[in-house]
């Protein structure tokens, strides 16, 4: 019997999918909005997959695959024959699946009474159909074909671009599925309609082919790792030495055995040396057709299960699915600090709790900024940087990180005994962190009631300053004595913010006795706590034997010092001989005001602009307080101080590190100003990315030193203050 055409008109093809779409416009295609179920559509094409000798049991196969998704995905079925009368929704656990697939097979087997329709209006049922059931993105489309079509498929292609389009915009994808080798004409139209939608196209001529398939479709359904247990090709001898290791704790675990021809079977054995089909409540369902047959076990027996096979040939695969129970997460803050070392911290989670197993290793290898990569051990046995044994937790210290940036971890929990494992993936930054240094003074023989500089406390960031608030030094005192003494904490210098980076520790004990002081910094630094003791400080007190006595000098008598002579006033005493003429007086320019009135008014807006420029002022000071710079009397070449009266370079001011930066004076504040190449620079604690506000007590760091600006000098402390 010839083969009736199955492309019919375009324009027909045209009114099918506008149809779809005033389908869609309608209230039906808002039900179940609200559904996050997912839903594959499978939509063969019938007369070419009749055709197309395995094309049949491969479509059963895929159904199988698609109906035993982990997460509940439900499947439709839609063929070219009959494209209203779709089959489904539908899962591999309802009770009727058996009856369902029987109807399927009778449809794909059967010679159709439907006149031939366009595969364009089977692709658009589909889409109706997620659509109506309010499918959610990441549900698919798989779009099957046989060999022997006389579609025209570029016009088909052209024609079903609109419909494709709208497939993408709900985030769904359309998968092609050649069922014919050698046909390349139906792989590139597959290709066509399935590359917009983000979708692959799959070529399948034997059951082992269904392998990459079966692989997308997990990886897409369902949380858990996949692996290999057997490749091979049988020749007239059983499989009967393949191992399935499964592990302690395994809820859910499915298995899946390709093979390339029909015909054959396989069995499954447990590690109690039962066969599954005879143990009951292990197997929640079984899905076999001529390619494929699908295990799903709840609760399995742990230990090493075993597949053996009855009258197989030919190649064959065997793969499993297991939903991992457990979770391995890293612990450890990021970011870490650089040069000091650091506790790798990692457990293994179960139901979002800590679980304490048994035979099982943790391994990290980690992988540095310069793609170096060192594995270390973690341990659960309190040592090597593990607090307490068998609580779940596995640690080891790492040496000290010297390089910042970012470092990749890969943990890996291995199972002893079995050949299994579990590994998670994850990333932590390693930077410089702030630096707590403590320098002692006099630490002995202090006087009760006085206060005494008994060292300094200083903080650094990568070999410079950083300045911190005092109450982010926390102080632990131990005492002898009945009545701790007193400890002030006696900034250097105090910035805008108040903080400081550098404090004298004056210590004022209350009694005789010892004390000992501890420190420790901290800080919020790189979005995390962070926390830096210090060594302990001992302090004693001078014991005295008898009380002091106060000396009161002798009255001595002496002769009466001859009185000094008042100093005479300089704006009282003329200097004799000589007339003080008055001072003279600068006269104003007229002639300059002349001239500059009978140039244009551009000119003279320009003068004025020139002459009310905000003067530079304030200082630069070093971390001893002594003055760098004088902006207001800074030596300049005369034309930078006429043309940039309000704009000094850094270059100017000869300071090491201050070359790319210019300090812009204006009426209300002072910018500085990043540009070109220069060494890094933080104003009050915060990288120099562009521009920053400078005011009174402002920080200035660069090169590992410490710099400070003042609106005006320091104030001297008179001669012989404490």
């Amino acid at each position: 019997m010839m083969r009736r055409a199955r492309l019919v008109s375009i324009g027909s093809a045209v009114i099918a999918v506008l149809l779809g779409w005033l389908a869609a416009s309608s209230p039906a295609a808002f039900a179940d909005t609200d559904s996050t179920q997912g839903m594959d559509v499978i939509v063969v094409d019938s007369s070419s997959v009749r055709e197309s000798g395995q094309a049949i049991p491969l479509t059963l196969s895929l159904i199988g695959l698609l109906a035993t998704q982990q997460d509940g995905s439900k499947v439709v079925f839609i063929d070219t024959d009959g494209p209203g009368e779709a089959i489904g929704p539908f899962a591999a656990s309802d009770s009727d699946f058996a009856n369902i697939r029987s109807e399927i097979l009778a449809r794909l087997n059967a010679d159709s009474s439907y006149e031939p329709q366009s595969i364009v209006e089977a692709l658009d049922e589909a889409r109706s159909t997620l659509s109506t059931y309010g499918a959610p993105a990441g549900s698919s489309i798989y779009v099957a074909l046989g060999g022997g079509n006389d579609f025209a498929f570029d016009e088909l292609s052209y024609t079903v671009a609109p419909l494709v389009n709208r497939i993408a915009t709900h985030g769904w994808t359309v998968n092609g599925l050649s069922l014919h080798a050698g046909d390349q004409r139906s792989v590139q139209f597959l290709d066509a309609i399935s590359r917009p939608t983000g979708g692959s196209v799959f070529s399948l001529s034997s059951g082992v082919d269904l392998k990459p398939l079966g692989d997308h479709i997990i990886g897409f359904g369902a949380a858990g790792s996949v692996e290999e247990f057997a490749s091979k090709t049988l020749v007239d001898a059983p499989l009967t030495s393949s191992r399935i290791p499964i592990m302690p704790g395994t809820e859910e675990t499915t298995l899946y055995f390709y093979k390339e021809s029909p015909g054959g079977s396989f069995q499954l054995v447990n590690p109690l040396g039962e066969l599954v089909p005879n143990v009951d409540g292990v197997t929640s369902q079984v899905v076999e057709s001529d390619n494929l047959a699908i295990w799903r076990l709840v609760n399995p027996v742990a230990g090493n299960w075993k597949v053996e096979t009855v009258e197989v040939e030919g190649r064959i695969s065997v793969w499993g699915h297991a939903a991992d129970q457990y979770d391995l997460i890293l612990r450890t803050p990021s970011p870490m600090p650089t040069g000091e070392p650091n506790t790798l911290l990692a457990y293994l989670a179960q139901d979002g709790r800590t679980a304490v197993l048994k035979g099982v290793r943790v391994f990290a290898n980690i992988t540095s900024p310069d793609s170096s990569t060192t594995s270390y051990e973690l341990f659960d046995n309190g040592t090597r940087g593990d607090s307490k044994a068998g609580d779940g937790y596995y640690s080891v210290i790492l040496p000290p990180l010297e390089m910042a940036g970012s470092y990749a971890v890969t943990l890996n929990a291995r199972w002893l005994g079995f050949n299994y494992e579990i590994a998670s993936n994850h990333a932590l930054e390693a930077r410089p962190f702030p630096a707590f240094h403590v320098e002692t003074g006099q630490v002995r023989d202090l006087v009760p009631g006085e206060a005494t500089n008994i060292g300094t406390v200083s903080v650094h960031l990568d070999g410079g300053p950083y300045s911190i608030d005092p109450s982010d030094i926390e102080i632990g005192l131990a005492t002898s004595t009945e009545k701790s003494g007193m400890l002030e904490l006696v900034p250097h210098r105090l910035y805008g913010d108040g903080s400081a980076w550098q404090f004298d520790m004056l210590f004022t004990p209350s009694d005789f006795g010892s004390e000992t002081l501890q420190f420790s910094l901290s800080i919020e630094y790189g979005g995390r706590t962070f926390t830096e003791p210090s060594s302990s400080i001992a302090i004693s007190t001078v014991a005295s034997e008898s009380p002091p006595v106060s000396i009161v000098p002798a009255a001595v008598e002496s002769q009466p010092a001859p009185a000094a002579p008042a100093p005479a006033a300089a704006s009282n005493v003329p200097v004799a001989g000589v007339a003080v003429p008055p001072a003279p007086q600068a006269a104003f320019p007229w002639l300059v005001v002349a001239i500059l009135v009978a140039v244009a008014v551009p000119i003279a807006a320009g003068v004025v602009y020139f002459l009310t420029r905000p003067k530079p002022y304030g200082y630069i000071y070093t971390e001893s307080d002594d003055e760098l710079v004088d902006f207001s009397n800074l030596e300049r070449h005369p034309i930078f101080r006429f043309f940039y009266r309000g704009l000094i370079r850094g270059s100017e001011l000869n300071i090491p590190g201050f070359e790319g930066l210019v300090f812009h004076f204006m009426k209300d504040r002072i910018d500085i100003k990043s540009f070109g190449e220069h060494s890094t620079v933080r104003v009050n604690n915060q990288p120099l990315i562009d521009s920053a506000t400078i005011s009174d007590k402002t920080w200035i760091g660069t090169e590992g030193k410490l710099y400070t600006f003042l609106n005006s000098p320091p104030p001297v402390e008179p001669a012989g203050a404490d």
